[in-house]
């Protein structure tokens, strides 16, 4: 989290293009296994920054094909509350029309930079959390669960197809230690992807110059390992990124 009013020197990778968010943002996202935008997708995936208090968006639809985007679209309210323990969204019933419009729609919950809740609930009720619950979206999409990226540090929740005129509301809850953690998790992100890119190469460098049946001092590994041990073990990522003694 970077505080405004102030100005600060970042550093970022040739192959890292850094994007900036307002804390707290919700943003409607396409679908990640988009392959043509002439093709409509029913998927709506929404980002959910890191950030405490209320925030709102209106998720803008048409046909996406003629001139009546003018006349005939479709909004959908979302809104946001989020405190150290929880964090929750909720998706209206979907006003408006336009021609072609689907009257059923996926949505995707992507809450970034936070560890893993303990408990994540769906209009209410708790739903189960999937070590493949991506996998599982991408196949058969009839379930409603969620899932942990260890290497993202974020959490989404996948439902299946249900109707756009219904609201939907999702609830994610956080132990004590989530709560009074957040820090732990700034920066993190880039490191561990940063280390895990330099392991092939530092593999050559110790083998060339230092002992070539060494293995990569555990220091490196811990970082460069990192998301991997989160993502079998993601209730317990505070261990393994209290770990990590090198700063972002």
């Amino acid at each position: 989290m970077i505080r405004g009013g102030q100005v600060d020197t970042l550093s970022y990778t040739i192959n890292e293009n850094p994007y900036y968010v307002k804390a707290g943002a919700v943003i409607p996202m396409a679908a990640s296994d988009i392959r043509s935008l002439q093709e409509k997708s029913d998927v709506i995936k929404l980002f959910i920054a890191p950030g405490d208090g209320e925030s709102s968006t209106s998720v803008y639809e048409d046909d996406g094909a003629t001139q009546a985007y003018s006349s005939d679209y479709a909004r959908t309210t979302v809104r946001k509350t989020a405190d150290a323990s929880h964090v929750k969204v909720v998706v209206s019933p979907r006003e408006g029309s336009y021609c072609g419009m689907s009257p059923n729609r996926k949505l995707q919950f992507v809450f970034a930079s936070v560890f893993a809740p303990e408990k994540v609930f769906v209009n209410g009720a708790e739903i189960p959390y999937s070590r493949f619950a991506a996998h599982n979206a991408e196949v058969s999409g009839s379930d409603t669960e969620w899932g942990y990226d260890g290497a993202d540090l974020s959490v989404t929740v996948y439902t299946p197809e249900t109707s756009a005129d219904v609201e939907m509301v999702v609830e994610c809850v956080f132990s004590d230690y989530a709560a009074s953690h957040r820090e732990l998790l700034s920066g993190k992100k880039g490191l561990m992807r940063r280390m895990m890119a330099l392991t092939p190469e530092a593999k050559l460098v110790f083998g060339k110059y230092v002992d070539a049946y060494m293995m990569l001092p555990d220091s490196f590994l811990a970082l460069a390992q990192c998301s991997s041990f989160i993502n079998e073990d993601p209730k317990d990522a505070g261990k393994y990124l209290e770990a990590i003694d090198v700063d972002a």
